[in-house]
């Protein structure tokens, strides 16, 4: 199973036992100066952890949710 999350971040245990093989995290402007900090960013530690315990990791670059709609200048920036 894959699965993406942000945020709430399941334990390692929680995620084998739902029978998870990749999770999808993100990276973005979360935490940059001028930007509003929620925390939703993959560490390197949490990545280490991941990857430790056998998952793949994919990754998505989002800002805000509403991003895509603004399109290829959208992209661009990001």
């Amino acid at each position: 199973m894959i699965i993406d999350y942000s945020t709430a971040r399941p334990t390692i245990a929680t995620l084998k036992a739902a029978g998870v093989t990749a999770v999808g995290r993100y990276i973005g402007w979360d935490s940059v100066p001028g930007y509003q900090s929620i925390a939703k960013n993959l560490t390197k530690p949490e990545a280490q952890s991941l990857i430790g315990a056998g998952f793949e990791i994919f990754l998505a670059f989002e800002y805000a949710a509403d991003a895509a709609l603004k399109g290829a200048t959208q992209g661009s920036a990001d």
